[in-house]
Order: structure tokens, then sequence, then C-alpha cells
């Protein structure tokens, strides 16, 4: 089980209706924010697209409806998007909603896999304490 990230949405409304969504591991969530991040941010650029659907479809029970997981294709991020992209426009969603709810699933793997920099600077506070040694 991953930690908890602040603000990672516990919904996402796609196709009418709210879906649960579920963290994904730090391995992973760092997968599917580079594969993101490595396409062109438009929608003209299916690529785009086919990443931002790959985060739905492992962050929801979409991918499942798909009938596709990720680890079933050997962690391909952009042909596991294809699928689920396929699947969801199929289902009547529109480009842009595919746009919305996968940055906003982005937004919060960023805080998944790029911690704050307070949160840095505790986890590297080693100090014990200022009381004299016994």
């Amino acid at each position: 089980m991953s930690k908890e990230v602040k603000g990672w949405p516990a919904t996402v409304k796609i196709l009418g209706r709210q879906h649960a969504t579920v963290e994904p591991s730090f391995g992973v969530g760092e997968l599917l924010f580079a594969a993101v991040g490595g396409c062109t941010p438009s929608e003209s650029d299916l690529r785009f697209l086919f990443a931002l659907s790959a985060v739905i479809g492992h962050c929801t029970g979409i991918g499942a409806a798909a009938k596709r997981k990720l680890a079933g294709m050997e962690y391909d991020v952009l042909r596991y998007g294809e699928a689920v992209y396929s699947h969801i426009r199929k289902e009547g969603a529109s480009m842009a909603e595919v746009s919305r709810v996968g940055n906003e699933l982005v937004e919060a793997l960023q805080a998944l896999v790029f911690p704050l920099e307070t949160e840095v600077a505790a986890a590297a506070d080693f100090s014990e304490g200022t009381g004299a040694p016994t």
C-alpha cells in the first residue's frame, strides 16, 4: 500500500458518473507520470490522450471495464492507454473529458512522485534533540 497522498481524489467524474480512484504504487506512478511527460500536451496528439487514458484506466475501474491491465500489457503505457482510450471513447467520453480527468489524476500523481520541499526537509532532519547524553 502506498502512502496516502494529500489531495488524492477519492473519485473522478467521467462518462456521467463518479468512479472511485486507487492510488498507484510509487513505481507505477512514476512510470505513468513519465509517459504523460514524454508526450506533447495536446488533444491533437493522440499519444498524449493515450497516456492520460492509461492513468485513468490504472487509477480507476475503467481499465478493468476495458478488459485490460497495465501489467498484462507488459507495462507498455501507450499500448494500454490506447485500449482504455478506445473503450472510453466508445462509451461516449469526449477528448476534452479524457483530457480533463486524466490531467486531474496526473496532478495527484505529481504529488505522489515529487514530494513537497517541506516533506523532504522534514525527512532529512536527522537531529536527535538537544538533551545531554546519559
